[in-house]
C-alpha cells in the first residue's frame, strides 16, 4: 500500500499564514496536530486546515474569510481541499 502525504515544517507554514514560529510552537502545545520525525516538527496541511476551522468566528464585523484564507494557503501549497 503506498501512501502519498505533503508535511511542511513549522518554517513553511509560519511564511504561509503569518503566525510566527514561537506562535507555531505554542499552537502545538495547546493540540495543533504534528508529527515529530527525530527533532523535526512536521504538519500536514490537511489536518492544519481542518484544526484551524474550529478558531472560525461568524457573524463579527471585520472578522476574515477563513475559508478564503485556508484556500489561499493551500493553493500556495499547491494542495486541494478535501
Amino acid at each position: 500500500m503506498c501512501i502519498s502525504m505533503k508535511f511542511i515544517d513549522l518554517k513553511s507554514l509560519s511564511k504561509q499564514t503569518t503566525l510566527s514560529i514561537s506562535t507555531l510552537r505554542k499552537l502545538i502545545r495547546d493540540g495543533l496536530p504534528h508529527y515529530r520525525v527525530a527533532r523535526k516538527i512536521l504538519i500536514d496541511p490537511d489536518e492544519f486546515a481542518d484544526w484551524f476551522q474550529r478558531f472560525k468566528c461568524e457573524g463579527e464585523a471585520g472578522s476574515q474569510d477563513l475559508d478564503g484564507l485556508i484556500e489561499e494557503v493551500l493553493d500556495g501549497m499547491d494542495i486541494q481541499p478535501t
